[in-house]
């Protein structure tokens, strides 16, 4: 389904090519984009691990090593960041956030995931992402031309804006009057706390075995 992600890494495929292997193992990762649907997936995954090793005879041993929740935002808490960084950015308005709720909930899907997921079902959580563009030839994260980029002052000046909006952040929620109750409110709600509304943006639940 869309959505789906299955990466994996063979740790030991054995030391020859020509024989049938005593033992292998890997790292594998289910990705999904809401909790029942990373059920599924992981069942799935484990069925056909099972259907291997029933078809050769072998062994089969998972042990999990830990997973993380999708991450749900705080949307008072966003508000509050998008006007910081667009205090922030050129008077042109170039890299400004766009005001629309709608356009954001489309633009902020990622296929990342962290452990800030699990924070935002325990608090109030907003998890900010920036670009930084990786050069000519570039792939984006996880590759040597991103990390060469990441050292360049762009890269550190777009770090430090998205440290000063954050900061904002902070500021709007011991200043002013009635935020911190609305965070605080929206979030019991987002948790099914108290009466939904709306549609909550999410990064993926990752499985990792």
């Amino acid at each position: 389904m869309p959505g789906d992600v299955i990466q994996g890494n063979i740790t030991s495929g054995g030391a020859r090519p020509n024989i049938i292997h005593a033992y292998a193992a890997g790292d594998f990762v289910v990705r999904a984009d809401s909790q029942a649907r990373l059920r599924e997936l992981r069942a799935q995954v484990q069925r056909c691990f099972e259907a291997g090793a029933l078809a050769t005879g072998a062994k089969l041993k998972v042990t999990e090593t830990g997973s993380y929740k999708d991450h749900v935002p705080n949307r008072p808490l966003g508000r509050s960041y998008t006007r910081a960084w667009n205090a922030l950015s050129t008077k042109d308005g170039k890299g400004k956030i766009p005001l629309d709720e709608d356009v954001d909930e489309i633009r902020g899907r990622t296929m990342a995931s962290t452990d800030q997921g699990d924070i935002s079902y325990a608090m109030p959580s907003l998890s900010v992402g920036f670009a930084i563009p990786p050069g000519e030839g570039g792939q984006g994260p996880h590759n040597p031309e991103f990390a060469a980029a990441a050292g360049t002052r762009g890269a550190y000046e777009i770090s430090l804006k998205v440290g000063k909006g954050l900061a904002a952040v902070a500021v709007d929620v011991f200043t002013k009057e009635g935020l911190l109750e609305e965070v605080k409110r929206t979030w019991r709600r987002d948790m099914g706390m108290e009466e939904k509304e709306g549609v909550r943006t999410r990064g993926l639940l990752s499985w990792w075995i």
